[in-house]
């Protein structure tokens, strides 16, 4: 997992050569500089968001060394603040460490109850941009670390977990509005 800094005030920052301008030049980056990325052009077009700091959780594996490690925006729409994380949107690492452009939509406007599976906020600090992220319950940091960081791909395969024993069942699409999921 690439580390980023996340402030004390559990806002991700871009730093060194992760400022947007080195990010679009370069056209590489980490998370940091993919947030701040974002966040500079949500604002050239008067769109407000926020950068946010946490733990990113890309597999079912206890999250390493437990502090925050990785940096995504909250953009606000239609009155509500929606995560988005950019990074994990334009591709993934394989196996190799190799970055692997693909894009995941999945990380654009995701519900948070299903963005919270992956992505946990720092909330040191004042975290009234997270508003959005707060409609559902966050879990606690062990939890977090513990829990099966489901990914898009679960749900779009109409996926849900029915008990915390991790039995997992496929459910018809027409049933899916009727579900809190």
């Amino acid at each position: 997992m690439v580390r980023c800094e996340v402030g004390e005030d559990g806002v991700a920052e871009p730093i060194g050569d992760q400022i947007p301008t080195v990010v679009l030049e370069r056209r590489r980056g980490v998370c940091a500089g993919f947030a701040g990325l974002m966040k500079t052009m949500a604002d050239c077009v008067r769109v407000p968001c926020r950068l946010v700091g946490g733990y990113g959780k890309e597999s079912i594996h206890a999250v390493e060394g437990l502090h925050p490690s990785h940096a995504w925006n909250t953009l606000l729409v239609d009155g509500v603040w929606v995560p988005v994380d950019c990074t994990w949107a334009a591709g993934r690492t394989d196996e190799t460490g190799l970055f692997r452009r693909h894009f995941d939509p999945f990380w654009w406007l995701t519900p948070p109850e299903r963005f919270v599976h992956t992505h946990l906020p720092s909330l040191a600090g004042d975290a009234t941009h997270l508003t959005g992220m707060l409609r559902c319950k966050l879990p606690s940091l062990q939890e977090f670390s513990e829990g099966l960081g489901l990914r898009g791909e679960f749900f779009a395969a109409n996926l849900i977990v029915l008990d915390p024993n991790l039995t997992v069942r496929r459910v018809p699409p027409s049933l899916l509005p009727y579900m809190d999921v």
